[in-house]
């Protein structure tokens, strides 16, 4: 007769421990918004392989398109065939001869881009965005990225980069990113685009992307 007291206090218990999860805030659910791993071979600017293959239910991830001041080349994504092959396709970004640091970047569009928006009724609380890069070849002129958004604009100040880091790692050796998205500018949203810029120096040189994932909450 003892059985139904003891089941009730241990149900109690796990209610107890349970209650301060709900409504913990943004943090509760965090999940993957979108997710772009570029895993399928494209020659074209559109089309497969530019899509998200992860999208949080309650959201829409626009496909990602490339500046039109990115050169005209065989293929964006696929396998380089030379050199230390990826184990994955990636996105291969060759932005041209005039582009040898970040503010150029900026100023002459070197740029890929993709937008996020919320169901109506919701909206979206980002954390962060995270992707890996690498050099497309072992020169060792500057090459790296900028990130950006349309909450502070795309003017080429620095005061306007979320964030932009050289990368020193090269094919097949992939640098992770994470870009802290946490803050207030980046809450309560109901649409979001981002802009990632490449600055290479000297032509055929590139930078390699895979895996750009924007993490956070729809509510």
């Amino acid at each position: 007769m003892t059985g139904v007291p003891v089941r009730l206090r241990f149900l109690t218990v796990l209610i107890s421990l349970a209650l301060p999860l709900v409504g913990a805030g943004p943090a509760w659910g965090q999940n993957v918004l979108a997710q772009y791993p570029f895993n399928e071979m494209n020659c074209d600017r559109v089309g497969p392989g530019y899509e998200a293959t992860v999208v949080d239910p309650n959201a829409l991830a626009s496909d990602v398109t490339l500046s039109d001041s990115l050169p005209i080349v065989g293929c964006y994504i696929y396998q380089p065939a030379c050199c230390n092959a990826y184990d994955t396709l990636v996105l291969r970004i060759e932005v041209g001869n005039t582009n040898s640091d970040p503010v150029f970047a900026v100023l002459l569009d070197k740029y890929f881009q993709f937008t996020v928006t919320a169901n109506p009724g919701h909206v979206l609380n980002l954390s962060s965005l995270t992707f890996d890069c690498a050099r497309g070849g072992t020169s060792g002129l500057p090459r790296g990225w900028v990130l950006m958004s349309d909450v502070a604009g795309f003017c080429a100040d620095p005061a306007s980069f979320i964030d932009t880091q050289e990368v020193t790692t090269t094919r097949n050796v992939m640098s992770s990113f994470s870009v802290d998205l946490s803050g207030a500018a980046y809450q309560n949203l109901t649409e979001i685009t981002f802009r990632v810029y490449s600055y290479v120096t000297g032509e055929g040189r590139s930078l390699e992307y895979r895996n750009l994932t924007l993490n956070g909450t729809v509510q």
